[in-house]
This record gives structure tokens, C-alpha cells and sequence, in this order.
């Protein structure tokens, strides 16, 4: 039956146990009885030559707590996370939107620009660019100022979600657009440029509006320069 041969086997397992001890018992007993009689001495002599030697052993001089202070400091600066990289003229790490609710349709017509984000010592004079909706997107037509560069921008920008399009590779997304359409401004979620259209002169409420925009989308609003 199962209990019968489980009482057997029980017996059996103590005696593979007992005997795998046999490897180390013999050099175990060798060491005892011949290398070291008696057994190894691990004590102490209860000398003044013993408390120094253990205090010089358990103590940390100058020298050693320097140099675990250096590598400590080492392994931190190795593993302290670094902040991300500004890129352009938008931090890294912010998040970005668009509006959703541009309507291209709303946006024909010639546009001023007034504003652009320029690196300092950038001479770049206002631009100005036609928009015109079409089936597979809005055509641009004219010459405006990137990242203090004249840059001449002719050809079809395609959408690539709301208030987002492509401009000869590049993502263009408006941040903001007023009721009327009169403002608009447009950045990069790379931070590589941004800038700001309007209809004509652009009263200050509305320059103040769409430097907020900017500024709660991760721009850097001290480097937006007004024409």
C-alpha cells in the first residue's frame, strides 16, 4: 500500500542524508586530530598590544574617511538623473498643445507677422504670409521670420491632427487663434521656432494673450522680440 511504502522510503532518506556527511567528516576529522590538534585557537591575547591592534582595525583615520567621501561623491554624480537639454527655445520636458478647434477654412487671407522668437544679436524683420485652405490642406505663400532667419515657406502644409500641420517636414501647430481670427500663434513642439500672425497691428491685449500661450506651453517668452 502507499503508507507501506512511504515507511519505507522514510528510512532510506535519513541513511542518503547520513551518509552524504561522510564526504566532509573525514577531512574534517583529519584537520582536528592531525593538522591542528585540538582544534583552532581563535582567541586573543588580553594584552595592551591586542587593544591597539583592535583599534587601529575598527578605527577610520583621515586618509580612508577621504577617500570613501571621493568615491562616494563619484557614484552619486554618476547616478544623479541630469535634467533634459533645453531644445530651441521651448524646455524639453513641457507638455505642448494645440487648438483643437482651429478651423483652416477661418484663417484664409494675408497674415502680418508680428512677433518671432530670436537667439540674441538675430536682425530679422517681420514677414508676412497668404493662407489659403484647400481639399488636402492650406497653401502658404510667403516669406516670415523662423528662429531669426528670413525663411521663404511656399507650398501645401498638411494636417497632421487638430490645429497641427506639416510644413516641408516640420510640425507647425497653432497654439492659439482668437474668436475672430485676427492673431495667431504658432510654435514647434522641437522648440525650434515660434511666432505670431495678425491681421494688421496687433493691439497689446492681444500680444499680451499670445505671449501667455507660449509661455504655458514651455517657451521662453524673453526671447520673443516684436517687429
Amino acid at each position: 500500500s502507499e503508507e507501506l511504502a512511504a515507511g519505507r522510503a522514510v528510512p532510506g532518506l535519513l541513511f542518503a542524508i547520513g551518509a552524504s556527511y561522510l564526504a566532509w567528516l573525514l577531512p574534517f576529522l583529519h584537520a582536528l586530530l592531525v593538522t591542528n590538534p585540538g582544534g583552532i585557537d581563535y582567541a586573543l591575547d588580553s594584552t595592551g598590544q591586542t587593544v591597539v591592534y583592535l583599534a587601529r582595525q575598527l578605527s577610520l583615520r583621515p586618509y580612508e574617511i577621504a577617500a570613501f567621501l571621493f568615491i562616494t561623491s563619484l557614484l552619486l554624480a554618476a547616478c544623479a538623473a541630469k535634467p533634459p537639454a533645453p531644445s530651441g527655445f521651448r524646455a524639453a520636458d513641457a507638455p505642448i498643445w494645440s487648438a483643437a478647434a482651429f478651423l483652416p477654412s477661418q484663417a484664409a487671407g494675408t497674415w502680418r507677422q508680428v512677433a518671432d522668437f530670436q537667439p540674441a544679436g538675430a536682425a530679422c524683420g517681420a514677414g508676412a504670409v497668404d493662407i489659403t485652405p484647400e481639399a488636402g490642406g492650406v497653401r502658404l505663400n510667403g516669406t516670415l521670420c523662423l528662429a531669426g532667419v528670413a525663411r521663404n515657406v511656399s507650398g501645401l502644409a498638411m494636417p497632421t491632427g487638430p490645429g497641427r500641420l506639416s510644413v516641408a517636414g516640420e510640425e507647425w501647430w497653432i497654439l492659439w487663434v482668437d474668436t475672430g481670427y485676427r492673431t495667431m500663434a504658432i510654435g514647434t513642439p522641437s522648440g525650434r521656432f515660434g511666432f505670431i500672425l495678425d491681421r494688421g497691428a496687433i493691439p497689446g491685449d492681444r500680444l499680451t494673450a499670445a505671449r501667455e500661450i507660449f509661455d504655458f506651453n514651455g517657451y521662453g517668452t524673453t526671447a520673443l522680440t516684436p517687429f
